[in-house]
């Protein structure tokens, strides 16, 4: 694995010697590449292997400049840009080239039953469908009317849906808010246990979470009114 090095520290790390550097060349010595001079004339030394290896060692991409394109073996996909990938990994969803090549002019992917297809090809969590997020990448998932939320789940005003269980749970878990307003009375109503603290619309928390210096409920209630000893 290669580590990624600082200009000038290659020379310690590699050579176990200070390179003397003037402002337009600088020699790394034998079986190490010398990068281009940088316009601060300190000079970077890489590996003579590190070469024409496809991966921009130099950080200038100097190593890899006038370098003729590797061959890739027949069970490798050569990119675009030269690198060889598996060919498993050719139209797999991930950019593996790092140009995107490996997934240009794929056949549309077969999601899952618990998966939205992507217009881009890419399948998602079907419940991240129209939450707000553009977890496609390509922003075709909030592409959406207002969907109608099944009988477990509470519409916010955003129109995205949420668990029905969240709703005035004490956390805001719509968006804008709207799961924590208008909360019923016997929501806000509820009876804690002596070892809990009601906080002010009604949840229950731990009562050593009384005071400690954390917004536990959510509204800070748990931490107003709160004495505090001056001895």
């Amino acid at each position: 694995m290669k580590l990624p090095l600082l200009p000038g520290l290659l020379l310690t790390l590699w050579l176990g010697t200070q390179c003397v550097c003037g402002s337009t060349e600088c020699s790394c010595g034998k079986n190490h590449f010398t990068c281009a001079v940088s316009v601060f004339g300190e000079c970077t030394c890489i590996p003579a292997q590190w070469q024409c290896d496809g991966d921009n060692d130099c950080g200038d991409h100097s190593d890899e400049d006038g370098c003729m394109l590797p061959t890739c073996s027949p069970l490798d996909f050569h990119c675009d840009n030269g690198k060889c990938i598996r060919r498993s990994w050719v139209c797999d969803g991930d950019n593996d080239c790092e140009d995107d090549s490996d997934e240009q002019d794929c056949p549309p992917r077969e999601c899952e039953e618990d998966e939205f297809h992507c217009q881009n090809g890419y399948c998602i969590r079907s419940l991240w469908h129209c939450d707000g997020d553009n977890d496609c990448g390509d922003n075709s998932d909030e592409q959406c009317d207002l969907r109608k939320c099944s009988d477990k789940e509470f519409r916010c005003s955003d129109g995205s849906c949420i668990a029905e269980h969240w709703y005035c749970d004490g956390d805001t878990d719509c968006k804008d808010g709207t799961d924590e307003e208008n909360c019923p009375a016997d929501v806000m109503a509820a009876t804690c246990s002596v070892e809990e603290f009601q906080c002010a619309y009604g949840r229950c928390i731990l009562d050593i979470y009384h005071c400690d210096g954390d917004d536990d409920c959510g509204d800070w209630s748990d931490e107003s009114d709160c004495c505090k000893d001056a001895s």
